[in-house]
């Protein structure tokens, strides 16, 4: 079982005003975060915002790109569709609407319903390879809880610990993690 931890806001304010350097370039955020991570889920609207489909990706950070019903419904879902087809750094789409996955599947793009609007914390078997812990709030980190759900998958899969919140919150939890031998 291998364990890897990341954030879903490292592109808000919180995280730019805490972990990355003042002077560090724009383009350069990606690649200092995989210093410290290794998976980011990013909402499709800061996939386009921050020009992440342009950038060459750091060797080994890997994405989910999460879309949603208002993606579709956007000026720039032509252009989110087109990013999202044939960038190998993309592991999975994540899509919080049914339509939006019928939509996506039908031009190519294989993505899984992701229910984003309930429960602080959820296991999201994204494939026989991939699961997703999902936890929207610090107060939702319980690793007793992570630890069980870890328990109950395939040995051989991997599962990705996703934090929505600041910096100071996802590195507590990799200490923890890391401590506990998860």
């Amino acid at each position: 079982m291998s364990l890897f931890l990341g954030s879903s806001q490292c592109f808000g304010t919180t995280w730019q005003e805490a972990y990355y350097p003042e002077d560090l370039p724009r383009d350069w955020r990606l690649d200092y975060y995989a210093n410290d991570y290794s998976v980011v889920l990013l909402p499709s609207g800061n996939w386009l915002q921050e020009g992440l489909q342009n950038l060459e990706w750091p060797e080994g950070l890997q994405l989910i790109v999460e879309v949603g019903l208002e993606d579709m419904r956007s000026e720039y879902w032509s252009e989110i569709q087109s990013s999202l087809q044939n960038q190998p750094m993309i592991r999975a789409v994540a899509v919080s609407d049914a339509a939006a996955q019928q939509t996506l599947e039908a031009v190519g793009i294989k993505a899984k319903f992701w229910d984003t609007l309930s429960d602080d914390k959820k296991l999201i078997q994204l494939s026989e390879e991939l699961n997703v812990i999902h936890l929207k709030t610090p107060e939702a980190v319980d690793l007793r809880w992570i630890r069980q759900q870890l328990e109950q998958l395939d040995p051989g899969s991997e599962t990705w610990l996703f934090l929505d919140a600041g910096p100071a919150v996802l590195a507590q939890v990799k200490i923890m993690v890391d401590l506990m031998g998860i």
